[in-house]
C-alpha cells in the first residue's frame, strides 16, 4: 500500500508540473494536511471521550488552517499584477 501511495504522489507532482493551470503547491498542501490529520486521528481502540476530543481538535485545527490559507491566497491574489487564469468554457 505504501508503494502505491508513493506512486500516486509522484504521479500528481509530475503531472502538476507538466500541465499548465495545475498548482503543485495545492497538491503539496493537501498532502501535508492529509498527513497531519491522519497522524492526529484517534485509534479505534481509544475511549469514546478521547475520540471525541481528538476529532474536535482536528476539526478546529482544519478550520483554522483552511481559513488562514484562504486569507493568504486572497492577499496574494490581490497583490498580484498577473491577470487570473481564464480557462475556456466547456463546449459539451
Amino acid at each position: 500500500m505504501l508503494s502505491s501511495l508513493g506512486t500516486f504522489i509522484a504521479y500528481n507532482l509530475i503531472f502538476g508540473a507538466a500541465i499548465p493551470g495545475i498548482s503543485n503547491a495545492a497538491h503539496i498542501g493537501g498532502l501535508v494536511m492529509g498527513l497531519a490529520v491522519g497522524a492526529l486521528l484517534p485509534n479505534a481502540s481509544a475511549s469514546e471521550s478521547s475520540r471525541r476530543s481528538r476529532l474536535s481538535l482536528i476539526t478546529i485545527l482544519s478550520v483554522i488552517v483552511l481559513s488562514a490559507s484562504a486569507f493568504a491566497a486572497k492577499q496574494l491574489r490581490a497583490g498580484s499584477t498577473r491577470p487570473p487564469l481564464n480557462l475556456p468554457a466547456s463546449t459539451n
